[in-house]
């Protein structure tokens, strides 16, 4: 949600914003019906207008692409799980978005 937030206040300063997002909610289904909600509700009001890459930000090869196809000025690293609770319950998914793709960014901007 910070991330969600953060682009759509970026985009309306008048500056070109891009997102990269897995779509990656396996680890938490079922969704129950608020989740789905809040995630539907995310991206039709903060991410409408914004171009959103698909990929994994522990895949080097996806943070490659993105980064060629939007040459971006800087990078925001805010991955992380969709669902906060589920951080507690699956800490290891939540290391992967968060440590591991920490590190994967670092070493694709070496």
């Amino acid at each position: 949600m910070i991330g969600s937030q953060l682009a759509a206040r970026i985009a309306s300063a008048g500056r070109f914003v891009a997102v990269f997002d897995n779509h990656e909610l396996t680890h938490f289904s079922p969704l129950t019906a608020l989740e789905s909600s809040v995630l539907k509700h995310r991206f039709a009001k903060y991410l409408k207008d914004i171009p959103i890459y698909r990929g994994s930000i522990c895949n080097r090869a996806d943070l490659k692409a993105a980064i060629r196809r939007t040459a971006p000025d800087c990078i925001i690293h805010l991955a992380g799980t969709p669902v906060v609770y589920a951080e507690t319950v699956c800490t290891s998914v939540a290391r992967r978005s968060i440590l591991d793709g920490t590190v994967k960014v670092l070493e694709t901007l070496a």
